[in-house]
């Protein structure tokens, strides 16, 4: 298909059709404080639980979608250099 193709004429590669699995180290006390979190959302929330999952999804979302909040988070990003 010429479409799928890319400007050097090269194939493109196929798109992902699956999730991606990410993971990530915390320091003890930022997963006590992520768990802490969940639990108060979902109290809030009526449900009988918020994964951590739905949070990263939910934050995910959120920062594609907010330019001043992708910017603080570049922002927070930077100073921890």
């Amino acid at each position: 298909m010429p479409g799928n193709r890319t400007e050097s004429g090269t194939p493109a590669p196929a798109p992902r059709m699956r999730r991606v699995r990410v993971t990530v180290d915390l320091e003890p006390e930022d997963h006590v404080k992520l768990r802490r979190w969940c639990n108060d959302a979902a109290d809030q929330l009526g449900r009988t639980s918020v994964t951590q999952v739905d949070v990263v999804r939910a934050l995910l979302d959120r920062l594609h979608r907010d330019q001043e909040l992708a910017r603080h988070v570049m922002n927070a990003i930077d100073r921890q250099r």
